[in-house]
Parts: structure tokens; sequence; C-alpha cells
């Protein structure tokens, strides 16, 4: 059977059901489309601190140290404070970055 006659069929055999308002209804409940503004925000700070710290040669020491961390753990060794500190930072102000997202698509 080809597509011709396919169609055919189809617009032979439709059946319409009528709709009593029911699409108006659903539509007028749907939840309202958010704004994109607070994730233009952070990102716009995201990419600003990103550039500061590059401005300032502040990142590299944040490798460094990340760098340390994780050489110091694969040699069975234990790893500076300093070190577990910065680790601990990047990785809580990832979790904050995320959690920020996550809300302001929620909310």
């Amino acid at each position: 059977m080809n597509e011709q006659k396919f169609s055919k069929i189809v617009r032979e055999h439709k059946l319409e059901f009528p709709d009593d308002g029911f699409s108006t209804h659903v539509i007028r409940h749907l939840p309202q489309r958010k704004s994109i503004l607070p994730q233009m925000v952070m990102a716009l700070f995201v990419i600003l601190g990103l550039t500061l710290m590059l401005v300032f040669q502040i990142f590299v020491p944040v490798l460094e140290q990340i760098n340390s961390l994780v050489y110091s753990i694969s040699m069975m060794q234990v790893p500076s404070a300093s070190a577990i500190i910065i680790y601990l930072g990047v990785v809580g102000l990832v979790g904050l970055i995320g959690y920020a997202m996550v809300q302001a698509d929620a909310g």
C-alpha cells in the first residue's frame, strides 16, 4: 500500500469527537512559561567569576591544589588540608550553582 492510498483511507475513516470546550479548559490550566531571566543572570555571574579568576590567576593555584589532592590519594598518602578545603569548596560551589539552576526552573 502506498502513501497516497493510506492517506485516502485515513481521511475517509476519520472520526471526530465533540470537544465541548475541553481543549480550551486544559490550555487555560497549563502552567505559564517561566522566565529565563534567573538562568541568564546566573550564567552571566558564572562567566564573570571565571573571567575574574583567570584575570587574577586564582584559577591556577586552585587546579594545583586539586591536582595535589588527586595525586596524594592516588599514592595512598594523606592529602594536605588546603587541598581538601579547596576541593570541598569547588564541589560546594558547583553544587550550589546546580541547586540554584534547579530552583530557578522550579520557581
